[in-house]
């Protein structure tokens, strides 16, 4: 039986080959071989932890030049790529934020925290947008995400009665800011029926927890993609979205406001003037791909719409309560949540200008014939 340390090792330079563009996975197999040929475990992962850094900044490289290349077609007037675009302003937003960490002297481990958030959830989105997404299951990850929610409203970590949280070690993960934009991005492309009933757990799962922040989130993206176009499923999202906002509206939220993580658009400018002005420049990056993905395509303009809403609805909130900051203010599940709802943004497949295939200005017969073809992104 292999050791822990083995597995790590070996998987380690598993993951390292899948980031690495083509013309470079012959490294992330001389590195396999050299683990390989490593006869003592904790030396093997040892290695193979050393090569991190080096090799995962040459894949973020790879992905940072095509970001780079659409941001100066956003300049310029031609074709662009929402998703990457997105992607630069995640990156620049949570550095705004490590900035403001920085100023306000916050402890070391808290921006250890947010910048391994950046590069997880980078790396995670390089993944998993190169990998082939199985039909059978891509439908139901929804399901999944809506179960974690409920687990975490049932039996995650409570703070003063809010069961927001499950504990990973040290760390506590605040689930849905981390599952709730990409389902609510998917719907917004597809509208099936899965995602929908998915949509409605989760919205009893934000009712129980009780998060006032995330049922306000629920409720101003379904309803901007209802106002735009409306059918049943979006109907039924909006009604269980506007009972849990109204849930937890009633419902009484007396968490204390929680250094670097809470009212940091008022507290950062306290520090100094230059870190306020980051943060309210690093928020504000949150909601430029919204734009973006309205001008990309008519037929991508629920997808913006509901963007937007979520990241203007979450940012209302942080100012609005004591709710987290996202990405510019501590805490490494906004972070997550924002670059892993990225899978749900529209791209651009293959050549640039070229669009990806998309169901949601379809009529919902055609959707319905479609939803064998549903993908992940």
């Amino acid at each position: 039986m292999r050791s822990i340390e083995r597995m790590i090792a070996n998987h380690l330079c598993q993951w390292l080959r899948c980031l690495l563009p083509a013309s470079m996975k012959s490294w992330g197999d001389a590195l396999r071989c050299e683990v390989d040929d490593i006869v003592d475990d904790r030396e093997a992962m040892g290695f193979a932890i050393a090569a991190l850094p080096g090799l995962l900044w040459i894949a973020l490289a790879d992905n940072f030049v095509p970001v780079s290349r659409s941001l100066a077609m956003l300049v310029t007037g031609k074709p662009i790529n929402p998703r990457r675009v997105a992607l630069g302003c995640g990156i620049v937003s949570a550095f705004m934020g490590l900035f403001y960490l920085t100023a306000a002297d916050a402890p070391a481990a808290y921006l250890a925290v947010n910048f391994a958030a950046l590069i997880l959830g980078i790396s995670l989105v390089a993944l998993i947008a190169r990998l082939p997404v199985s039909d059978r299951w891509a439908r139901y990850i929804p399901a999944v995400m809506a179960a974690i929610l409920l687990a975490t409203a049932l039996f995650g970590s409570s703070v003063e009665g809010a069961a927001r949280w499950i504990a990973i070690g040290p760390l506590f993960v605040q689930t849905s800011l981390i599952v709730l934009p990409w389902m609510h991005l998917r719907f917004a492309r597809f509208g099936d029926t899965i995602t929908m009933l998915s949509l409605c757990a989760a919205a009893l799962a934000v009712a129980l927890q009780p998060d006032r922040a995330m049922a306000g989130v629920m409720f101003a993206s379904m309803l901007a993609l209802s106002l735009h176009r409306f059918d049943r499923n979006k109907g039924v999202a909006l009604v269980a979205a506007s009972i849990a906002f109204l849930v937890t509206t009633l419902r009484s939220d007396t968490l204390p406001a929680v250094r670097y993580v809470d009212q940091v658009f008022y507290s950062a400018f306290d520090v100094h003037p230059m870190a306020g002005l980051a943060v309210v420049l690093g928020a504000a990056m949150l909601v430029i791909p919204a734009f973006v993905i309205w001008r990309s395509s008519a037929t991508h303009r629920p997808v913006a719409l509901v963007f937007g809403a979520i990241w203007c609805a979450m940012i209302a909130a942080a100012a609005s309560g004591n709710y987290p900051t996202p990405v510019v203010g501590y805490g490494g599940s906004a972070i997550l949540g924002y670059l892993i709802s990225l899978l749900g943004v529209p791209g651009i497949n293959g050549r640039e200008g070229t669009m990806e295939p998309d169901n949601s200005a379809r009529s919902d017969s055609a959707r319905s014939s479609d939803e064998a073809r549903l993908r992940l992104a």
